[in-house]
């Protein structure tokens, strides 16, 4: 604490990463106050992004895969990230846009309960193993006696405010495309709009999937659920049913790509039927698997294998077969509406949304590195090197 303390009272442009450790320790009022004496910008790892609001005039999005550029080009400054509550994974550190954002020549101060993530992805300076809540309250104690008369830093809030608008100009420029069938960007826009403030979603793996990283907003811990880097294709079906049973007041949607939904999602309707459940799921549905095609169209000179998914069934009208409300969209100018009506009917629903696929729309792949050629280095291996 102490060693934080004052890397942080000394530091010029101070970070900070808020990791799932926030939501776990019910720390955002915590985290939020640090941030502010030290008029810190506020970074989401990835996947997080329920970890500060991000109405917040320090917040300035995730990092990571499909993230925000705002968050990227805003750490790429720090010279100390404090990184509370994570564990500093590949997904949320590696470039992305084409941009090295991680700060090479920064401190950084880890702080995890698990001791067995400090320093394990990354050479860290200060590492702690404690729980993000009590410290954050105790670093900021600590900030204060050593920096006692700390005034908000309004040049500090111009830049993020400036930065915060350069990305959300250019995100609205990807998303404005008014093709048929909708571009995903499109739909993740109109979507991310329509949705209730306070909304609980659970996302999945994949590409539109990973591409909702830089929509969906949130006010409030524990209202973002993502299946993270297990990589559990599936997931996010079965946690809106737990979460909705947990916050029956609230609305829950999950997010799923056709392929996750294909794996766990389309069955589990009638399940939620059956026990009143009335989770509304969206399938971003664009009759593929799209992370694998990216890789195939980039790697594998467009041999496509197992990536097609042509014979989609129409999801919307087996929902209502299981006893659901189902929706087919196939123009941004329905998402509104149809989003507003599946809450409103407080009934189990299925919004099969029709979204363009292929090498024009699919994000980049998820580790660029991942399908390099290995290097031999013992002898007796080096003939295999290509």
């Amino acid at each position: 604490l102490a060693q934080a303390a004052d890397l942080l009272a000394r530091a010029a442009y101070p970070v900070i990463l808020a990791g799932g450790g926030i939501c776990q320790a019910d720390a955002l009022a915590e985290v939020t106050a640090l941030a502010e004496y030290l008029s810190a910008p506020v970074v989401n790892s990835y996947l997080h992004n329920d970890t500060f609001p991000a109405a917040h005039p320090l917040a300035v999005g995730p990092i990571g895969y499909c993230g925000s550029k705002a968050a990227m080009r805003t750490i790429a400054k720090a010279d100390v990230v404090l990184a509370l509550g994570s564990r500093l994974g590949p997904f949320g550190t590696l470039p992305q846009y084409d941009m090295a954002y991680w700060p090479g020549n920064a401190k950084i101060i880890q702080v995890d309960v698990d001791v067995a993530v400090l320093g394990l992805s990354k050479r860290v300076d200060v590492a702690s193993c404690g729980d993000a809540k009590s410290f954050s309250t105790e670093l900021l104690a600590r900030i204060r006696t050593l920096k006692p008369d700390r005034q908000p830093d309004h040049a500090r809030l111009q830049e993020i405010a400036a930065e915060n608008r350069e990305w959300a100009e250019e995100l609205a420029r990807w998303s404005s495309p008014e093709t048929t069938p909708m571009h995903p960007r499109r739909f993740l826009a109109e979507l991310a709009a329509a949705m209730p403030s306070g909304s609980i979603i659970t996302t999945d793996i994949g590409n539109n999937a990973s591409m909702c990283n830089a929509y969906f907003k949130f006010s409030g811990a524990r209202q973002h659920l993502a299946a993270l880097s297990w990589g559990n294709c599936g997931f996010a079906y079965g946690a809106a049913m737990g979460a909705k049973i947990g916050a029956p007041d609230t609305p829950v949607f999950a997010f799923q790509g056709d392929g996750a939904y294909g794996i766990s999602g389309i069955q589990e309707v009638m399940t939620a039927v059956r026990e009143k459940i009335p989770v509304i799921a969206i399938v971003a549905n664009n009759l593929e698997w799209g992370a694998e095609k990216k890789n195939q169209i980039d790697y594998y000179a467009n041999r496509f294998v197992g990536a097609n998914l042509r014979e989609n069934p129409d999801y919307a009208k087996l929902a209502e077969d299981m006893g659901a409300r189902g929706f087919r969209v196939t123009d941004h100018r329905q998402v509104a509406e149809t989003v507003r009506e599946a809450v409103a009917c407080g009934q189990p629903c299925v919004i099969n949304a029709m979204i363009q696929g292929g090498a024009e729309v699919l994000a980049e792949p998820f580790r660029r590195d991942a399908l390099k050629m290995p290097v031999r280095y013992l002898e007796k291996y080096k003939h295999l090197n290509g």
